[in-house]
């Protein structure tokens, strides 16, 4: 993650993200749109593959429930169908994510 404008955990601010995956590199910006502390976090993703939003939302402390609602287009027809094809897979490696991150926060 690199840090690129505005203000840390204020709408607006935008980040550089990169992931690798099975040797595949990703990179996308996100622009923070919504940050509530130890409630909700919404932010917008552009890639060149495809621009989304995605809404996390935190209830409780310890079990915490983290409720996430991710909308995602593709940027042309191949890469709607692409999507189209691999949700499956991709709401699979969203929630094994989520799993993680929240045995990270309640420990």
């Amino acid at each position: 993650m690199r840090f690129l404008e505005g203000e840390p955990h204020k709408p607006g601010s935008k980040f550089l993200m990169k992931f690798e995956n099975e040797g595949q590199g990703i990179e996308f910006v996100e622009t923070l749109t919504v940050f509530k502390e130890n409630e909700e976090f919404t932010f917008d993703m552009e890639t060149d593959f495809f621009n989304g939003t995605v809404q996390v939302l935190f209830e409780g402390s310890n079990p915490c429930t983290i409720t996430t609602h991710t909308y995602n287009e593709g940027t042309s027809t191949f890469y709607c169908s692409m999507f189209y094809l691999m949700k499956s897979a991709m709401q699979e490696q969203s929630q094994k994510n989520y799993d993680l991150l929240k045995e990270m926060i309640e420990k």
